[in-house]
C-alpha cells in the first residue's frame, strides 16, 4: 500500500517566508508540530491508502490532467477551525482555479472507488499542528494575521507519495503534470 495525494508545492521564497512566520509562532505557549518548510504545499486531492494496482490507474489519469497556468496569493495566517483551531494556515487565493482542478480530479478517480470530496476546496498551506491550544496562540497570529508571503503562478501539479516516519512525513514527487 502506498499513501498519496495530489498537491502544488510551495516555491523556495514563499517557503522562507513561512520558515520565518512559524519561528514567530514559537515564542507561544501552544504546543505545536511544524510543517518543515520543504514540505509545505496546497493539497489538491488526498487520496489515501492505495494498492499498487490503484496506484497505477491514478498515475494514468493523472498524466491526462489538463490546466492552464494560474496564479496563486499566499497571504494572511489564521487558524482552523477558528472555534477550537487544530491548524495553523496560510491562505491563498487563486480565482478559483484550485477548485476547478479539485473537481476534475475527483471526476477522474472517482471511477477508482476514490471519494470526491465533501467540502468545499479552500486553497491554503497549512504551517503547523496545534497538538496543545494555548490563548498566547491567537495574540501570536493576531500579529501576523496580514502577512503576505508572495504570489507565483502554478505551472505544475504534482502526485506525491507521503511516508509517515517518527521523524514526520517524507513527501516523495511520484509524477508531474505541467501547465
Amino acid at each position: 500500500m502506498v499513501r498519496v495525494f495530489i498537491a502544488i508545492d510551495m516555491p523556495e521564497e514563499i517557503r522562507a517566508k513561512m520558515n520565518e512566520v512559524q519561528d514567530r509562532l514559537r515564542s507561544c505557549a501552544a504546543k505545536m508540530t511544524f510543517v518543515e518548510p520543504s514540505n509545505t504545499h496546497m493539497t489538491l486531492k488526498f487520496i489515501g491508502e492505495v494498492d499498487l494496482g490503484t496506484l497505477e490507474h491514478i498515475r494514468a489519469s493523472f498524466a491526462a490532467l489538463r490546466f492552464d497556468p494560474f496564479p496563486v496569493e499566499i497571504s494572511g495566517v489564521s487558524l482552523n477551525p477558528p472555534k477550537r483551531p487544530r491548524i495553523v494556515w496560510a491562505e491563498g487565493e487563486d480565482a478559483g482555479c484550485g477548485a476547478r482542478i479539485q473537481d476534475e480530479i475527483d471526476e477522474m478517480f472517482s471511477v477508482y472507488g476514490i471519494g470526491k470530496e465533501s467540502r468545499p476546496f479552500r486553497p491554503h498551506v497549512t504551517l503547523a499542528r496545534i497538538k496543545k491550544y494555548d490563548p498566547s496562540l491567537r495574540s501570536a497570529v493576531s500579529e501576523i494575521e496580514k502577512i503576505s508571503f508572495g504570489t507565483f503562478c502554478v505551472d505544475r501539479i504534482r502526485l506525491k507519495e507521503s511516508q509517515l516516519t517518527p521523524d514526520g512525513p517524507v513527501y516523495t514527487t511520484i509524477d508531474e503534470v505541467r501547465g
